[in-house]
């Protein structure tokens, strides 16, 4: 069985609409993202959850300059 650090590759594209919630699943953080039809879900170890705030805190200065 083949195993990477990454278990899918998609895209979603998440509107001002779009719910996010997030909870504590074990030592991991279940982020979930809830529009009217569909949901997606990402579970984040803490050093994974780090590099997404810190790419999302670059981005969003990105966009801002």
């Amino acid at each position: 069985m083949l195993r990477s650090d990454l278990e899918i590759t998609t895209w979603a594209k998440i509107n001002d609409s779009c719910s996010i919630s997030a909870e504590v699943e074990g030592g991991d953080l279940v982020v979930r993202f809830a529009g009217q039809l569909d949901n997606f879900e990402v579970l984040f170890t803490p050093a994974s959850l780090d590099q997404l705030i810190a790419a999302a805190t670059e981005g969003r200065a990105l966009l801002s300059a």
